[in-house]
C-alpha cells in the first residue's frame, strides 16, 4: 500500500500554513498539482500521488491514534 493523500484534521491543524508546516516537518509533499479538493469542511488534504496511478477500488482510509492524522492509501497500477 503506498499514500496517495495525507488529511489533517482542522480542528487540529487550524490554519492551512499551520498543516503545511507540519506536511514538510513529516516528509511529505506539500503541493501537488492538480488538486481540486484541497480541502473539505473538517480536513486538509495534501495529495502525495495522482489518484489514476492506483487501482480501482483499492483505496483505503487509515486514521491514526487521535492525533488528527488520516492517510488515504491504496495499491500502485503495476504498468
Amino acid at each position: 500500500m503506498n499514500i496517495q493523500s495525507v488529511l489533517l484534521s482542522k480542528q487540529l491543524f487550524r490554519t492551512r500554513a499551520i498543516a503545511k508546516k507540519w506536511i514538510g516537518e513529516h516528509g511529505f509533499k506539500t503541493s501537488i498539482n492538480p488538486d481540486p479538493n484541497p480541502e473539505s469542511k473538517n480536513w486538509w488534504r495534501f495529495r502525495q500521488i495522482q489518484p489514476e496511478q492506483f487501482k480501482v477500488g483499492s483505496f483505503r482510509l487509515v486514521d491514526t491514534k487521535d492525533d488528527g492524522v488520516r492517510f488515504v492509501m491504496g495499491l500502485l497500477n503495476n504498468r
